[in-house]
Order: structure tokens, then sequence, then C-alpha cells
């Protein structure tokens, strides 16, 4: 996933003869903060985690908290993204000290004994002050043998696999005063081999189902949502695309718009 957008990755694919791909990692999370007194403005960008003191004067602020990005399942479904978080008008003690987590992307899932773990790992929960960006959900993947492991719940849900457990992950939305924004992962499976991988949620929408007829591609990660707080127009937050079967020659669909993932 591209770093500091909270963007999934994508998950591993499946290839002739017999190749299987590990699952990508996502990005990390990220937090900006804009302040505004007496016209004079203030921003501020956190790419990682630290303490921060709120400047003198300054007694409301607009923000935006992304959760780090989920990993992608080994010959799996793409990561669902970070949670995304964006209001205006937040409480904060002018002087006071604020600790600043930015949440860290999440691991792919491998497939290399002895250290098997097909799934994508969640990312990293990202929070300031009160609001909390929450991890995306790692994608589900399959590995050697019988190694299976199911899509997670997170900011937005992980794609489900291209073999069974083949369920997208759910979206935790959270219970905080700003809304959270993400969405499920898309369906995958049921049959490893033979179909793709589902697509990670993304801020904007569901990552989609994998392809049901023609080339058995994954399905398209969920696209993120755009921001201007940075002064200009960046998206963050969107899903990894699905593993797909290339076996038969299927095409690859791409990552949400805002995601990653290869």
């Amino acid at each position: 996933g591209d770093s500091f957008t909270g963007g999934g990755a994508g998950g591993g694919g499946h290839a002739a003869p017999d190749q299987i791909f590990d699952g990508g990692s996502g990005g990390s999370g990220i937090i900006i903060i804009k302040y505004k007194a007496e016209n004079r403005a203030s921003r501020h960008l956190f790419s990682s985690s630290t303490s921060f003191t709120v400047p003198k004067g300054y007694d409301t602020a607009e923000f935006l908290v992304v959760g780090g990005g989920a990993g992608g399942g080994h010959n799996g479904g793409g990561g669902g993204a970070g949670g995304f978080h964006a209001g205006s008008g937040h409480s904060v003690t002018p002087e006071a000290s604020l600790t600043i987590t930015v949440g860290a992307g999440g691991v792919g899932g491998i497939g290399t004994n002895p250290a098997l773990t097909v799934a994508g790992g969640n990312g990293g929960n990202s929070q300031f002050s009160t609001i909390v960006g929450i991890g995306g959900g790692g994608g589900a993947g399959s590995g050697p043998g019988l190694d299976t492991a199911s899509a997670k719940a997170g900011g937005s849900g992980g794609g489900g696999g291209q073999a069974s457990p083949h369920d997208r992950g759910t979206s935790i939305q959270g219970d905080q005063g700003s809304a959270h924004l993400g969405n499920d992962g898309g369906t995958g499976g049921p049959n490893s081999g033979t179909t793709g991988a589902g697509g990670g949620g993304g801020a904007g929408e569901e990552g989609a189902d994998r392809a049901t007829s023609g080339p058995l591609s994954g399905g398209k990660g969920g696209n993120g949502l755009s921001s201007t707080i940075t002064g200009s127009t960046e998206i963050f937050a969107g899903g990894g695309s699905g593993g797909s079967n290339n076996t038969g020659g299927a095409a690859t669909y791409p990552a949400g718009t805002g995601g990653g993932g290869a």
C-alpha cells in the first residue's frame, strides 16, 4: 500500500504452472491537523508517532486521521484501508501536550513454512485526541496444504480468499464524535485455482467481489476519499486489489484509488 495514505495492499495471486504469491504490505496511516486563530492558519502533518504541544491561542482544530492499511493475503484477498476520519471544530486545549499515534501498515500474508501466516495483518490504529482511525482488516489467505485464514475486520474489511474461507471482512464503525468512513471487503472464492479473491474495502466504497465469469480476476479494491486539508486535493484510504487466478490468462484489477499493493 502507498505510504502515509492508509491504503490497503494487494492480495497474492496464482499463476501457472503452480506459482502462488505472497500479499503486499499495507500503507502506513497519517494524521494532519490544521488550526486557525485570529486569521492565522497552522498545519501539521504527522507520518510517525510523537507528542505534540497545541500552540498558544488555538482552541479548535480541523483534522484528518487515517489508520494504517492492512496487508493482502497470500494467494488471497486485498487488504482493507485504514479507517478515515475528517472533521473541523474539534476542541483542543491551548498549550496542552497531546500524544499522536500513527498506525503502521499491516504485513502481507506469507506461505513459507515454518512461519506460515497466510492472512494479511491488520493495520495499526491512528489516534489524535479522542479521534481514532481503526487499522484496516487483513485479506484472507490460503497456503500449502490446507492452511487457510479468514478475512479480518478493521477500519475497512479485508477481501475474501480464493479458497474457502471466502467470506468478506467487515468494517468496524466504532463509537466516536466524528463519522467513521470505511466499508466491507469483497467476497472471494469459492475454489483456489479456479476463482479470484475479493478486493479490500476502501473509505469510499466496498471492495469488489471476485469475477464470476470470464477471466478469473480478483476484485478491485474499494476507492478512497479525497481531502483538501493539505492545501490540495489528495485521496486517502483506498483498498487493495484481490489476488487473481492467472492460470488461465486472467486479467488483473487495480487497487482502489488512494490504495496500493502489488
